[in-house]
């Protein structure tokens, strides 16, 4: 098989389910904000500290808008 076979092999697939499609978007955004909320807090002992207190209200206070998938996962990541 050649990359031409499978790459016919692959058009040939219907497409994904839109469902999929919006989790797997979701999942990219919500790792972004994650990335980014847990690289401040790496960096920036007073942040930590204020999330760490209370997350919701320092993220608001730091201007970091999410979502609520996001704020879920950071809570269980952070096991608040």
């Amino acid at each position: 098989m050649d990359e031409s076979d499978l790459s016919d092999l692959l058009r040939a697939l219907p497409p994904a389910p839109e469902p999929l499609v919006l989790a797997a978007k979701q999942l990219v955004r919500t790792r972004r904000v994650m990335d980014d909320v847990l690289g401040r807090m790496e960096r920036d002992a007073a942040f930590r500290a204020a999330a760490t207190r209370d997350l919701e209200r320092a993220l608001d206070a730091a201007g970091i808008e999410v979502d609520e998938a996001a704020l879920r996962a950071l809570r269980e990541r952070l096991e608040l």
